[in-house]
């Protein structure tokens, strides 16, 4: 490591794994989530049936109810993406899985495909987190979207040192 590298900030950017609107973390309704201790994020209310990767990389795992996956991404970020809130009772329904752990994907591809309608009708919240469960003590996770996103929008930026 050269004497300026300490000084130097690698930006990655993480963009909605949903189209839907930004909610920040501080807002889920869920203790767990809202006060961090899964990790540091943002969430998405969302409005259109596909969750997609937030960026390039590894399907690390699926939870065995489809409610949420893990991505090792290609810039070495581990990110949770946990759809709804309490929907791990809902034992798989409404969740149909289009990948595979341990599958490479890119930013953008169609991961899981809800079906917004059940979801809504039968868990508390489809707020959805997406969590960097990883971050080093000296990461800035900085929340970017405001609003409406979609895929291509960043949710928000790490600030590795």
């Amino acid at each position: 490591m050269g004497f300026f590298d300490k000084f130097t900030k690698k930006e990655i950017k993480i963009y909605s794994p949903m189209q839907g609107k930004a909610v920040a973390i501080e807002n889920v309704p869920d203790e767990t989530f809202a006060t961090k201790v899964m990790g540091d994020g943002v969430a998405v209310l969302p409005s259109d049936p596909y969750v997609r990767a937030p960026e390039d990389g590894t399907v690390s795992f699926v939870a065995e109810t489809k409610h949420a996956f893990g991505l090792s991404t290609k810039s070495g970020l581990e990110l949770l993406i946990h759809i709804g809130i309490d929907t791990v009772k809902l034992d798989g329904q409404g969740f149909e899985l289009l990948v595979s752990e341990e599958q490479e994907v890119k930013a953008g591809d169609p991961i899981i495909k809800m079906n917004l309608e059940y979801l809504g009708a039968n868990a508390p919240s489809i707020i959805s987190p997406v969590i960097c469960t990883e971050l080093d003590d000296e990461d800035v996770l900085k929340p970017v979207a405001k609003g409406n996103v979609g895929f291509k929008d960043v949710l928000f930026i790490v600030e590795k040192k």
